[in-house]
């Protein structure tokens, strides 16, 4: 297939004033910030913006263990902190009684305290350390900065991920267990990147915003729904977006997110045309809702915007999966991110009823690109310019690899997944248009600029 670039821009209500970013040569996505109103007509004016964040903790239970306590929410306050500069105090929420601290490991030195690298975390739940309520089972520890490595600060702003901190929880009579609850998120930002100022609107005690992004203080549940948030926005808001991303940060959610299409007036893609756009308080504008768990990064947005468009193929075609992902199908890249959305390097047969598909290599930015067939779905690409035929696995005995297996060629480790199938099947592109006509508007009228708005919705202010 011939090269090209094709530019799709999300004009966004963004935490930055400026975000790029091409996963491919193919394509290229730019989510541009503008402002939510003139700042001089606003009302009140918070000068100082210190960002908070709750990362949910897994509620998943550890039936091994006699004690039942568990962690529910891991908070930071402020979550974003500048190297070394800022403070902040961090708090886990559990389950249960009996249990005296809650010692957190395996951090790496990447937290001080009292001015010494600090690789155990101690939090108390007896009104000292910055512990606002003795015995609530909310557990603390205050006066933390974070600290980096130079390869931490190579970009403004960023999350850092210890994803292998292991939660023990200390009971009163010396027992120490284990939670199954591991990792947490903590933003990290240069000591030169600028605070936007927050503003009230007026009139409505619940919404904060800066230039690029809107807070919503959710109490009593009262945006606990998509459509509660979209309410809210069209309420005040012109019905000028065709996408709203909110990053919920309530309740014991796991990291991810969520596409609901709102509408559709494509044809050719296997979704039907419809509009319940009204249902979400817009007239006719708004085409879907991106839910973020908690927060956004690249490739999580362009995960759930390719849910716009994909994958609706009926299944007699036989390469949609489960979820509206791929099944499992042969493709270089795939805008979805990573090989367990149905997308692999290549598929070949390995014996008997067995094959095995390469997976992409995760740290290579090229598989994480928009394939030819995603391209066309979008409408940026003619049905021609596709690679046909697209290779595929006929009814597969699980959507997920039953093992894997790898093996070392050439100095390069090379990961597969190995399924158990009927065998391999070819499907051509003149299929796709057969079965569902073709992607109408084609890349001629297709929409390419396309407007958002950042909101989130959080059980406090977006305040210090």
């Amino acid at each position: 297939m011939k090269t090209k670039k094709y530019l799709v821009t999300l004009a966004s209500l963004l935490t930055v004033n400026f975000f790029s970013w091409a996963f491919q040569e193919d394509i290229m996505l730019t989510v541009a910030s503008d402002l939510f109103v003139n700042p001089e007509n606003a009302g009140i004016v918070y000068g100082e913006n210190k960002f908070s964040q709750r990362w949910p903790a897994s509620l998943t239970p550890n039936a091994a263990n006699a004690k039942e306590s568990q962690v529910i929410t891991v908070d930071f306050y402020p979550f974003m902190l500048r190297v070394d500069i800022d403070y902040t105090r961090l708090t886990v929420e559990i389950e249960g009684e009996g249990v005296e601290e809650i010692w957190i490991h395996n951090l790496f030195g990447g937290f001080s305290r009292s001015g010494a690298v600090v690789d155990t975390l101690v939090l108390r739940d007896d009104g000292t350390q910055g512990d606002e309520v003795p015995n609530d089972n909310i557990f603390t520890i205050d006066s933390l900065y974070l600290t980096a490595t130079e390869s931490d600060l190579s970009e403004p702003a960023s999350f850092i991920n210890y994803s292998n901190a292991v939660f023990t929880l200390v009971y009163e009579d010396g027992t120490r267990i284990e939670d199954p609850h591991r990792g947490f998120l903590i933003g990290r930002m240069s000591e030169n990147l600028s605070f936007p100022s927050i503003y009230q609107k007026e009139g409505h005690d619940d919404l904060l915003y800066t230039e690029y992004v809107i807070g919503l203080t959710s109490t009593s549940g009262a945006y606990n729904q998509v459509q509660d948030v979209s309410g809210k926005y069209y309420s005040i808001l012109p019905d000028d977006r065709d996408f709203l991303l909110v990053s919920m940060l309530l309740g014991p959610l796991r990291g991810g997110g969520s596409f609901s299409i709102v509408r559709n007036d494509v044809k050719g893609i296997g979704s039907p045309v419809f509009d319940n756009s009204s249902s979400y308080g817009s007239n006719g504008r708004l085409q879907g809702i991106v839910r973020l768990l908690p927060s956004p990064n690249f490739g999580l947005l362009n995960h759930e915007i390719l849910h716009r468009w994909a994958v609706f193929l009926d299944e007699s075609v036989g390469l949609r999966g489960g979820g509206s992902h791929w099944g499992i199908i042969e493709r270089p890249s795939t805008g979805f991110g990573h090989s367990h959305h149905g997308a692999y390097h290549t598929i070949e047969p390995k014996g008997g009823n067995e094959y095995r598909a390469l997976l992409h290599n995760s740290m290579d930015k090229s598989t994480k690109k928009f394939n030819d067939l995603e391209l066309y779905l979008m409408g940026l690409i003619e049905y021609h310019e596709v690679e046909s035929p697209v290779r595929t696995l006929t009814n597969p005995t699980s959507p997920r690899p039953l093992r894997y297996e790898s093996e070392w060629v050439n100095s390069t480790w090379f990961s597969y997944g190995i399924f158990e199938a009927d065998g391999i099947r070819e499907v051509s592109v003149e299929e796709i248009v057969d079965v569902h006509g073709l992607r109408t508007p084609g890349p001629e009228h297709a929409q390419t600029a396309f407007s958002s708005a950042m909101i989130v919705v959080h059980n406090r202010p977006l305040l210090p």
